[in-house]
Parts: structure tokens; C-alpha cells; sequence
């Protein structure tokens, strides 16, 4: 759905709204929120009850909930559910209630342990009021903690619930900590005994609490590879394997391959599977994420949010998938290229060990050949021949050139033996 900010009217408009509410949900790692917890607690003069789970402070009708959900799909997580109220001009009353939040919550290092928090600006609708014009009087003043000036909110969706209606206004997509906030804008119905806030808003046991949980763990892991330009980061890391690969198997086929450059090529391939691995790590548990949101968008009521927030998140799981199948060809590129320079390195041993046999066997036939051909080898052989004493030197050489054309052609026989062997190999 488009986004869209409509005009806000002058400041001479009736009051379109009262009982200001801000509830702030903090989601994090169980066992880690302790820190923001203590502060809140602190900060806002809070009493906790018997079971130190709420904490209340009755003067300035502020309360807070520590929940440990019992869910399969959350049994890792901590919500932190706060409400604050302030009497007066809604407008007033919420950005003097975002300042109080922002005084308790001054940095990201407050928020380092959460997944991601919500803004709910909340108030009931002035009887006889224009649904619309109320939207347009409020909604620049739903932003989230520590705004830049550049903010503008924008409807993004809207919902009907039992009781009022929901805008969702910001995503948690920009980054983490401050930056990872999920911002709604809830009118309830007039004389509606604050049905919206009781069964939909400010309930532990609530679905869509729970929903909107699953999609801020789900945000947190997109955030993981769209924050920085990983993704951009993840794209360059193929292509540098792959011109590298191409290279090498270009090399491949005129001239040897240099070691150094088999070394990048393996360290190329490295930094590639280590990022495929973490974003396969990543795609696995968005879709765990998507698999649970689903389940509990159905709680919810699957309304128009709950559906908004389903079609992100599967989008990005799909880009996650997407984005791991194609690390995997120039992967599958270079284990090819590393292949071949194996093969080409095993025959080229293959070959240098049939060249030093060869040299040892013409070493050994060289070396027998001088021993029978010695002079006195072969007045030898002469005299079994039966040739009379004295032996003249012409024989003796006639005897030696013979036992060298013979040794001439067993080195030709031997060498053409190993050639032949050789040839008859099957080739890889």
C-alpha cells in the first residue's frame, strides 16, 4: 500500500481527540533486559507488585509489565509493556510523554539488547469528530524516540478493531537500537470503556502483542544483511570470485597456473562461503519467523497490518533465498576451476614421473652398454667366435658398433613402450 501524509489543518480546529496514551513495548533477549528495565523502574518511581512482574505508579497513572511469554515461538524473549498518561491536549500530551521515554532511553546503547521496540500513540476519538480529520490533526506528531528532523510520518496501513482503529506508521527497517521502531497511531472509539487498549493494545496475553513480537525478530534479522550495504558487500564478493575463476580457467589452457594465484582464488572462495553461510543461517531463521507470524496473524484476526507485515517478511526471506542460490554458482564455478588445476597438476606429476623413469632406464641401458662395449669385452665375444689371436682394432670396433645399434634400439623400444602405456590411459 502507498504511503500517504495528509495536510494538517490549522491550528484554529476543536479538539479531535483526548486521553493521550503512550505504550512503548520493548522486546528483547530474555535475561538481557534487566538493564532497561531497572531504569524504567527507577526513572518513572514505580512500585512493583507481589510477584515483581507490574510495577505501577498511581500518582502519574504510569505502569509497566515485565513478560516472559509462554509461547513455543517466543520462549526466548522478554517484552517490556509500558503505559503512560497524561491529561490535556492529546498533542501535547504525547510529545511530553515521547520526552519523558527519550530522557529515560537518551542512546542506543540503552536499546543494545532489543530486538526492536513499539510506539503506540493512543487516544479516544472526540464524539462526532470525522474519523479522517482526527488522522490528519494527529499524525505529525507520531514519530519515534529521538526523531530526526527530516521525519514525516506516513500511513502505511490501517486496521478496524473491536473498539477503534490502528495506523501503522513506521517500520524498523532504517537500523538498530533507536533506529528500530515499529510506530502506530490508535484512536479508540468513543464510549467504548477503552475496549481497544484492554483486548488489543496493553494485554499480556494479547495476539497481536504477540505479533507484532515475531515481526520485530523478523525486521531484526533483515536488518542483519540490509543494514551497511551487506547485501551490496555480499554481491561484490561473487563477482570477484567469479572474474578471478574465469581468469584461472583462462590461464588454464595456455599457460601453467601460479601457486600465488590458486592462494587468491581459495581466499576469494573463503570470504564467499563464509558470507553464503551466514546468510543461509539468516534465511533459515526468517523463515521460522515468517512460519510464526503466520500462525499468529490468524490470532490477531488477520487484518490488514498483520498482512502488511506478513508480505514484508516473506519478501525478505525470499531475497535471502534468492541471494543464497546465486552465491552458490560462482561457488560451484570456482570448486569446478580448483578441480581442473588438480587434474592439470596430477597429470603434469604424472608425466614428470614417467620422464625421470624414462631418463633412469636410458641411464641404466647407457651404463650397460659401456661395459660391454669395453675393448677387451669384445676381443671377448671375438675369440668365442673363434677368431684367431691377434685381434686387430677394426674387429674390436666392428663388435662395439654393433653392441651399440642394439642398445640404440632397446632405448627406442623402451621409450616407445611408456609412450604407448601413456596413451592408452583414460584422460579426465
Amino acid at each position: 500500500m502507498t504511503a500517504h501524509h495528509p495536510s494538517r489543518p490549522t491550528k484554529t480546529s476543536p479538539q479531535v481527540a483526548k486521553k493521550a496514551a503512550l505504550i512503548a513495548n520493548f522486546y528483547g533477549k530474555r535475561g538481557q533486559m534487566q538493564s532497561l528495565l531497572n531504569g524504567l523502574i527507577q526513572s518513572l518511581a514505580l512500585i512493583p507488585d507481589d510477584q515483581n512482574t507490574s510495577y505501577v505508579n498511581p500518582t502519574t497513572r504510569t505502569y509497566l509489565r515485565s513478560v516472559d511469554p509462554p509461547a513455543l515461538s517466543a520462549q526466548d524473549t522478554t517484552i517490556l509493556q509500558l503505559a503512560l498518561n497524561r491529561a490535556g491536549v492529546v498533542e501535547t500530551a504525547w510529545e511530553t510523554m515521547r520526552t519523558q521515554l527519550e530522557a529515560i532511553v537518551p542512546a542506543d546503547e540503552v536499546l543494545k539488547q532489543v530486538w526492536g521496540y513499539t510506539l503506540i500513540y493512543q487516544a479516544e476519538l472526540t464524539e462526532q469528530v470525522p474519523l479522517l480529520e482526527a488522522l490528519v490533526a494527529l499524525l505529525p506528531d507520531v514519530q519515534r524516540l529521538h526523531p530526526t528532523q527530516s521525519q514525516s510520518p506516513q500511513v502505511l496501513v490501517k486496521a478496524d478493531f473491536a473498539g477503534g482503529w490502528l495506523w501503522l506508521i513506521d517500520l524498523p527497517q532504517e537500523g538498530d537500537g533507536l533506529q528500530a521502531a515499529t510506530v502506530y497511531l490508535a484512536l479508540s472509539q468513543p464510549n467504548t470503556e477503552n475496549r481497544l487498549v484492554r483486548e488489543v493494545l496493553y494485554n499480556p496475553v494479547a495476539a497481536f502483542l504477540m505479533a507484532d513480537l515475531i515481526a520485530h525478530k523478523g525486521y531484526h534479522q533483515i536488518r542483519q544483511y540490509r543494514i551497511g550495504n551487506l547485501d551490496e558487500q555480499y554481491r561484490d564478493k561473487m563477482q570477484t570470485l567469479s572474474r578471478h575463476t574465469d581468469l584461472l580457467l583462462h590461464d588454464l589452457t595456455h599457460v601453467s597456473v601460479k601457486a600465488s594465484e590458486v592462494d587468491t582464488l581459495a581466499s576469494k572462495y573463503g570470504m564467499l562461503v563464509s558470507a553464503v553461510v551466514h546468510l543461509d543461517q539468516l534465511r533459515v531463521s526468517l523463515i521460522r519467523q515468517v512460519f510464526n507470524f503466520a500462525w499468529w496473524g490468524k490470532q490477531a484476526g488477520e487484518n490488514e497490518i498483520t498482512s502488511f507485515h506478513h508480505q514484508h517478511l516473506q519478501e525478505a526471506a525470499q531475497e535471502l533465498e534468492l541471494l543464497v542460490a546465486q552465491g552458490q554458482h560462482p561457488l560451484g564455478a570456482a570448486r569446478t576451476a580448483v578441480e581442473m588445476i588438480r587434474t592439470r597438476l596430477d597429470k603434469q606429476q604424472e608425466d614428470q614421473q614417467q620422464r625421470i623413469g624414462v631418463l633412469l632406464t636410458i641411464v641404466a641401458v647407457v651404463l650397460s652398454a659401456l661395459v660391454l662395449m669395453d675393448k677387451e669385452n669384445a676381443r671377448a665375444v671375438l675369440e668365442l667366435l673363434g677368431i684367431a689371436q691377434p685381434i686387430g682394432i677394426f674387429p674390436v670396433l666392428g663388435v662395439q658398433g654393433v653392441f651399440l645399434i642394439i642398445f640404440w634400439l632397446l632405448i627406442r623400444l623402451v621409450i616407445w613402450r611408456l609412450k604407448f602405456r601413456r596413451s592408452k590411459k583414460p584422460r579426465s
